[in-house]
């Protein structure tokens, strides 16, 4: 039955969510001294250089007063400026500065020894199967996010 199916789902997503560290406020899954969200947006404004407010929601499917504390918080710890977009006067560019790039650098060191940990603890013939279905889990919950987006 689907009904079943979708109860095993949740209760592994459940448990997953658990074991991995998501329920905790103030440290990453990985033991980084900072939220989730705000490791996320670390991560995102050090690969993406300057980029909009609401260009940062869409990327980490925020809303807009979320990523306006998130902004705030990273701009009292200096890891983050804002600046007027040249192009576009009334948009403000959120760019990572040095002390935010630092500060990624240190959750990216401890992201990869932990995902790495996980990783050796699936044995390597399944590794590829468990690597599609969460590609799998991921584009369903995308269009399911959309969905719900366009619903809103």
């Amino acid at each position: 039955m689907d009904s079943d199916k979708s109860l095993i789902l949740q209760q592994q997503i459940q448990q997953f969510i658990r074991l991995f560290g998501v329920l905790e406020q103030n440290k990453t899954p990985c033991g980084a001294p900072i939220n989730i969200t705000q490791a996320h947006a670390l991560h995102e404004l050090s690969s993406a250089g300057a980029i909009t407010q609401q260009e940062l929601a869409n990327r980490l499917y925020i809303d807009k007063s979320t990523t306006s504390r998130l902004i705030d918080a990273f701009v009292k710890k200096g890891f983050v400026l804002r600046t007027t977009n040249p192009h576009n006067r009334r948009e403000t560019l959120i760019s990572i500065t040095d002390q935010g790039r630092r500060a990624n650098d240190q959750v990216e060191k401890r992201r990869r020894a932990k995902y790495q940990k996980i990783l050796d603890g699936i044995p390597l013939d399944k590794q590829p199967e468990v690597l599609s279905a969460l590609s799998h889990l991921i584009q369903s919950l995308k269009k399911e996010k959309e969905n719900t987006m366009t619903e809103e």
